[in-house]
């Protein structure tokens, strides 16, 4: 077993190194003068200690000494000046530096967001996706911004520099062994003589406490590993709690008894996790403790015998104390930076994980040309959603021509929205190709094939933005054609009563912007879609937020906008399908009828039913 654990730990070496290099590239990519900053301060934070250890020292041994005045003002105008031309440095390059940090960090999530945007639509349902996104947040909440971790491992360069330099100096405290006068006192001469012996005892209880440190870090890992996927549950309960989107469901139906039950559960949980960490690390913090004070107690021995034994100065006192002091801290700093950086690296392991999401697909093939249109094909399609054995669609096959408008009807759960989420590429088939003018759609080019599309989602989203904006999706558009759509989808008049096309959305970020009604809404996103003006349109229930007047006037609206432009719409309103060249009717993943709507409602199939029921309720309604 030896062996493997050796082999492990150095794989996890070689990967905290490689890790390391990895965010080292991204934040030069981002601001390379960030790094060079960060180096010029750790230069200075090197020099300026052996200032402040190795000048007090001569200036008290000139003060019991020989007292030359011109000595001493030498060596007390030095030290200002060094001290001074530092303390400027650090400060100004702090300054800029931490303006860097903050751009570095805010690009770097801007990075991990766009990844999330970019990658496979699929990967955003996945469990282990979201606890990557939840151990990201817990890296910065757990081991600070990137900054710290760059910065820690300038510490430690810093710090094995100072370790020569404090080694020059402690090597003439060794020197002094045969300096001093022997007391006759077994104990006392025998400290004062072996200082390397005493030194190195130091070193290995710094050695201990640093394992304590590891060992106590390596808990506090482990607790947050364990915590990621519980804190992301608990977030998302807690986040419903100022969601407005759904305050009416809570105070309607007495929600907060059940959101109150699901976070006192991961209260407990979490308190558990809590009590048996605070103990672990009590155990470690008091072992520390103790090495601390073991080591401050050998080191004012010796270091105050061997003045009592003349075999240093007075001066040299402060300069040895000081030394040895700053070793101790310097050496236990070393090791908690850097099991600082290995505890932060295993954190921003989930940054590199999100940042290689990113590459959904690379450029593909050329899209075919428009040649007068585009069809697309459904060949032997099977699919089924990932961990699932539930097939959504089996063996389908349709055929959608160039200018032809195709509804799709089924009850829910038939395979619907999944058909619209495989036209649109965000799942793949498991059997079968769809393609488009004859070509693999899998093969094409991503960006470009969205470029052919116009959709209006059932689960549609507006940003806290202006109206013009969400519409757009762009701050730079053609304000007059943006009006012309909003005209067309019947909301000039509502919005002439606020702002225009530059009403704000929600009242997010603005005191006076509005929350729409679901109607309004929807002919937003209409409005979204018409904008867009692809060549195949996509309407996922499209009117289900509106009143039968609106939906009326929108569908011979839309029928003038489609005219030409392939399309699907997705309906339960059987009224709509009127509209439509082709009617597809879906049932338990296969095409159980199609042809137009007379045709349909004559054989008296599934369509006929569901017409005839909906027909039904409108008479008996009025």
């Amino acid at each position: 077993m030896k062996p493997r654990n050796k082999l492990n730990q150095l794989d996890g070496v070689r990967n905290a190194i490689r890790l390391f290099i990895f965010l080292m590239k991204t934040v030069h990519k981002i601001s390379p003068t960030y790094l060079i900053m960060v180096i010029g301060i750790a230069v200075i934070q090197a020099i300026l200690p052996f200032v402040l250890v190795i000048m007090p020292g001569l200036i008290m041994n000139e003060l019991v000494g020989n007292q030359n005045l011109d000595i001493l003002i030498g060596y007390v105008v030095l030290t200002l000046i060094v001290t001074f031309i530092c303390s400027i440095m650090t400060g100004w390059l702090g300054k800029c530096k931490n303006l860097r940090a903050l751009e570095v960090q805010y690009q770097l999530d801007l990075k991990l967001g766009q990844s999330f945007m970019n990658t496979e639509y699929k990967n955003l349902e996945k469990p282990e996706v979201l606890d990557l996104r939840e151990k990201a947040q817990e890296a910065k909440v757990r081991s600070g911004s990137i900054h710290n971790l760059i910065e820690n491992c300038f510490s430690i360069l810093t710090g094995m520099a100072s370790l020569v330099g404090y080694g020059v100096i402690l090597a003439s405290l060794i020197e002094s062994d045969y300096r001093g006068q022997l007391t006759g006192i077994s104990i006392i001469d025998f400290i004062t003589t072996n200082s390397l012996l005493v030194l190195v005892i130091l070193l290995v209880l710094n050695v201990a406490n640093a394992y304590i440190q590891v060992r106590s870090n390596q808990c506090f890992h482990k607790f947050i590993e364990e915590a990621a996927p519980i804190n992301r549950e608990y977030r998302y309960y807690k986040n419903l709690e100022k969601d407005y989107k759904v305050g009416q469901d809570i105070r309607l139906q007495n929600g907060y008894d059940l959101l109150r039950l699901r976070m006192n559960e991961y209260i407990v949980f979490s308190q558990k996790f809590l009590k048996k960490l605070m103990n672990e690390e009590y155990k470690y913090t008091i072992g520390s403790i103790s090495l601390v004070q073991i080591q401050t107690f050998l080191v004012y021995s010796m270091i105050t015998l061997k003045v009592f034994v003349k075999s240093i100065t007075v001066g040299s006192f402060y300069m040895y104390i000081q030394s040895v002091t700053n070793l101790n801290t310097l050496v236990r700093n070393i090791f908690a930076n850097f099991t600082s950086i290995r505890r932060a690296l295993q954190y921003y392991k989930a940054y590199e994980d999100i940042l290689k999401l990113g590459g959904e697909a690379g450029k593909g093939e050329p899209v075919p040309p428009i040649n007068k249109g585009y069809e697309l094909c459904f060949e032997n399609v099977w699919f089924r959603y990932p961990g699932s054995e539930i097939w959504i669609l089996k063996d389908f096959c349709i055929n959608l021509n160039k200018g032809e408008k195709m509804a799709v009807i089924g009850l829910n759960g038939a395979g619907k929205s999944t058909l619209i989420k495989l036209i649109l590429r965000f799942y793949q088939p498991n059997k079968g190709r769809i393609l488009l003018n004859g070509k693999d759609i899998s093969l094409l080019d991503k960006t470009e094939y969205y470029k052919l599309f116009s959709v209006v989602f059932q689960d549609f989203k507006l940003f806290a933005c202006s109206v013009a904006e969400n519409i757009a999706c762009d701050t730079q558009s053609n304000k007059d054609g943006i009006t012309q759509v909003i005209d067309k989808v019947g909301m000039k008049e509502v919005l002439g009563q606020y702002n225009g096309i530059e009403t704000a959305v929600t009242r997010y970020f603005e005191s006076d912007g509005i929350e729409f009604s679901g109607g309004e809404s929807q002919k937003l996103a209409i409005a979204r879609a018409i904008w867009r003006n692809a060549e195949i349109v996509i309407m996922d229930e499209p009117t289900a937020a509106l009143d039968p007047i609106s939906e009326y006037e929108i569908y011979n609206k839309f029928k003038k906008i489609m005219k030409g432009k392939t399309a699907i719409m997705v309906s339960h309103r059987l009224s709509s399908c009127r509209l439509c060249d082709h009617i597809i009717v879906i049932d338990e993943g296969r095409v159980v009828e199609e042809g137009k709507h007379e045709e349909l409602v004559e054989r008296k199939g599934v369509y006929y039913t569901l017409w005839k029921t909906q027909s039904q309720h409108y008479v008996s309604s009025v």
